[in-house]
Parts: structure tokens; C-alpha cells; sequence
């Protein structure tokens, strides 16, 4: 597998049918099979959705460059010709901007750290986070994204929908009182101080059961819809997000580890952790070519694209399209 997510952030490759054929072409020539398109990107559908509408009060990203268009069933068409598959990239998970139609309409399915505040802090002495976050815990946060999901895949011929490393529960989050009754509700009244590793392992359970059911909504409305996952390394996941996707391995047909490095060595490291050696057939790595006007060196690249097929793994995918098509790149892809 060689895939690319595509973005509409830092980039131009979605603004226009043109802009897609354009690009959709250089990656067919570039070598490459897969394309992950964002679908869901700040509260709101990349695409027209009247279930959206329903919940946010628009059926698309309130821009021109896509309001007035059908972006994904344009980049279908246009991949389909060229025999790219297609796999629809639910960017955004459950992180919300604070400001968003979705924060304004349902203020009480957001969860909250322990002073009560929305917003969190990444780390000691770090400035708050710019994002809020759905509770998983709520049973509308379930059914609107569930409704969403299974709109998406009964109307559109992707051939996947992918989650990543935003499909996830901050650890700063979960204090707020509906999450509390909950979670008394479901142990016979305890909270968890003192018993911090049983609210550790029920808040993971969380997004597992979460997880669950999405994955159920999808396949009971496609049931040859792929899923794909896109996560961090694993205890990454688990300790900062509560996403234990080892757990998640019977549900999807895909898994994408995020492995951005900046070093050979650690890249190495990561390619020879057990959780992903154990499922080598299922799996392929998820590659950093670079960042809005930082390319990373293509001799890294290449050394990085050498080392997972020489460990077995079954593909890769370029983060993101703007910096794999450098033309330092161009050579590697074909090997």
C-alpha cells in the first residue's frame, strides 16, 4: 500500500475540481494506490450532508471552496478513473474548536478537566489547548457521529473509513459531573480517588465500547466498507488519549501507525515493537515527509521506506500531500 492523506488545511488540493484532477494525477504517477481524503473537519462534513445540517446547522464546511460543491463525490470520480482507492478520513474525531455550531448547540456534551474548564493543557506550564473535546460517554455524541458515519458510507462508494489519533479522550478530560455519574453509575457509587487504576481502565474502556459502536453503525450500513485506523504508537495512545487500539485490532482491516520521527533510530525502534510485529499482515506505517515549509530530508525518507518493507510491513502513507510531491522525493516512490 502506498497512501497519502490529503488535507484541507495547508493546502489547496481540495479547493477545486481542478486542483483534484491536477493532483489526483501526480499521485497516480507518483506511484501511489491510496489516497485519505479529510471528510470531517472542524465540527462540520467536507462533503453535503443533510444529517449534518441537522446537528450543526450546515450541510458543509461553511466555505466557498466547499459549499457550493460535492468535493468527495468529485475526488470518487476522479480516483475511480484513475484506479486510486479511496479512503474517507475522519479527521477531526471527537476535538471540537471551541467556537464551533456543534459547541454552541449541544454545550453539554463536552467533557471537562478536573477545575472545569473546557480547554486543557498539553503540559505543565503549557498554554491551553485551542480545541474542546465530545464526551464518549454521552449517548449523543454516540448517535450523531453513528448517523453521520452511516450517511457517509450509504452514500458515498469509499472503499474505507479511517479514524486516527483524534478518535480519542484526552486524559486531562472526563471530570465533568455527567462523566462522574456515569461512571458511579456503572461501579456502585465509587469515584475514583482512590481507585485511580479502575478509572483508568473504565475511561479506556470508554472509547473501546465507543469505538465499537461506530464501527457496528458502519458495517450495518455497508457492510463491505473497510475500516481503517491511523493512531499514535500504542502506549502513546493509551497514556495521553486513552486509545488502546490494540484492542481495537478484531474491528478494523487497516491499521496506519503515525510513526513521525525525525531520526533514523527511533523510527527503527518503533518499527520493532511487539504490538506491531504481531500483526504485520494487517499493518502499514504512517510517514512524516514534512510539515508546511519543512520538507524532511529525502535521504531519511529513503532510509525510513527501506527499513518497514525490509521489517515486513505492508505499506506505508505520506503525511501530507503538499510535501510528498517535492520534487526531492520523486525518485523514492517508484523503488
Amino acid at each position: 500500500m502506498k497512501g497519502m492523506w490529503l488535507t484541507n488545511t495547508d493546502s489547496s488540493v481540495l479547493q477545486s475540481r481542478a486542483n483534484l484532477e491536477q493532483g489526483l494525477k501526480q499521485i497516480k504517477q507518483l506511484g501511489f494506490d491510496t489516497v485519505y481524503p479529510s471528510v470531517w473537519h472542524r465540527g462540520h462534513t467536507l462533503y453535503p450532508s443533510a444529517i449534518a445540517e441537522s446537528y450543526t446547522g450546515h450541510a458543509t464546511l461553511p466555505q466557498k471552496e466547499y459549499g457550493d460543491r460535492d468535493y468527495l463525490a468529485e475526488l470518487i470520480e476522479i480516483s475511480h478513473e484513475l484506479e486510486l482507492r479511496v479512503v474517507a478520513w475522519w479527521e477531526y474525531g471527537m476535538m471540537l474548536p471551541p467556537n464551533c455550531s456543534l459547541v454552541e448547540r449541544y454545550p453539554d456534551s463536552l467533557t471537562f478537566t478536573n477545575t472545569g474548564d473546557r480547554l486543557r493543557r498539553k503540559a505543565a506550564n503549557a498554554q491551553l489547548d485551542t480545541a474542546v473535546w465530545l464526551n464518549p460517554c454521552d449517548p449523543q455524541v454516540a448517535k450523531m457521529m453513528g448517523d453521520l458515519l452511516a450517511d457517509l458510507v450509504e452514500r458515498y462508494p469509499v472503499a474505507g473509513v479511517q479514524f486516527d489519533d483524534h478518535w480519542a479522550w484526552p486524559i486531562e478530560l472526563g471530570f465533568d459531573q455527567a462523566t462522574q455519574a456515569f461512571y458511579r453509575q456503572s461501579q456502585g457509587g465509587i469515584w475514583p480517588m482512590g481507585h485511580r487504576q479502575t478509572w483508568a481502565d473504565w475511561s479506556v474502556q470508554q472509547m473501546t465500547e465507543l469505538f465499537r459502536q461506530m464501527v457496528g453503525r458502519i458495517k450495518a450500513a455497508r457492510l463491505d466498507c473497510q475500516i481503517s485506523l491511523a493512531p499514535n504508537p500504542l502506549r502513546f495512545s493509551v497514556n495521553n488519549y486513552r486509545q488502546d487500539w490494540q484492542q481495537w485490532l478484531d474491528l478494523i482491516d487497516e491499521l496506519v501507525v503515525q510513526v513521525y520521527r525525525y531520526d533514523l533510530a527511533s523510527f527503527q525502534g518503533e518499527l520493532r515493537k511487539p504490538e506491531l510485529t504481531a500483526v504485520l499482515n494487517k499493518t502499514s506505517i504512517g510517514v512524516l515527509t514534512g510539515l508546511q515549509g519543512k520538507v524532511q530530508p529525502p535521504q531519511l525518507i529513503q532510509q525510513q521506506l527501506a527499513a518497514l518493507k525490509q521489517a515486513g510491513y505492508q505499506g506505508f502513507s505520506c503525511f501530507f500531500y503538499e510535501t510528498a510531491i517535492d520534487p526531492a522525493f520523486r525518485d523514492l516512490w517508484h523503488q
